[in-house]
């Protein structure tokens, strides 16, 4: 069954993510941080779930202006702030690859070598439990979130998927999103830009 998630779930999302989305950046911030950011997420944007009984089989997370949710997560609480600050000084490494995560939708906002204007509005993350992938599961989500897209009145929207993420380009690429173009987040490491026109 899919559902919009209301905050009492985004703890078992964020387990969820740092589980499914391992090579993903935003896991090395621990389950309290995104714990706080699907919450966000629930306020600011779209995030579905799928569920059976009290398990959460999968979700997809959905802004349509992500760099507002960016700068409202940061600055609406100093506990935000706060832990993030504290994670920077365990690892400071961690300071070079929050910027450039934080500037990503400033990033893709731009033309592209091809004068295509990308949408502002982002699928943010997908993801399902390993056990049941290729259930159809993501399928389901993704039509849900275009309805309610739809209802919003966006014609189209983008994703950013690391360009190794194999599976996950074979997913855009079968649910009818375009490649229109490459950035690079972390150094050297490309990630694709997709889009879809609804």
């Amino acid at each position: 069954m899919i559902l919009k998630a209301n905050s009492s779930h985004s703890n078992r999302i964020a387990f969820l993510h740092i589980n499914e989305l391992k090579s993903g950046f935003l896991s090395s911030f621990g389950l309290p941080f995104l714990t706080t950011l699907y919450k966000k997420i629930i306020k600011k944007g779209i995030l579905l779930i799928s569920i059976e009984g009290d398990r959460i089989d999968g979700f997809v997370s959905f802004s349509p202006n992500t760099k507002k949710l960016m700068l409202g997560f940061i600055f609406s609480s100093p506990f935000n702030f706060l832990g993030l600050s504290l994670k920077f000084f365990r690892n400071p490494a961690l300071i070079k690859k929050s910027l450039e995560t934080f500037t990503a939708p400033f990033k893709s906002s731009q033309k592209s070598t091809t004068e295509v204007i990308l949408p502002v509005a982002e699928l943010l993350s997908i993801a399902v439990d390993s056990t049941l992938q290729k259930s159809g599961i993501g399928y389901q989500l993704l039509t849900t979130l275009e309805q309610e897209i739809r209802k919003m009145g966006i014609k189209k929207y983008k994703v950013i998927t690391g360009a190794g993420l194999i599976s996950a380009n074979k997913f855009y690429l079968k649910n009818g999103f375009t490649q229109v173009m490459q950035i690079r987040i972390h150094g050297n490491e490309l990630s694709n830009v997709y889009v879809k026109k609804l």
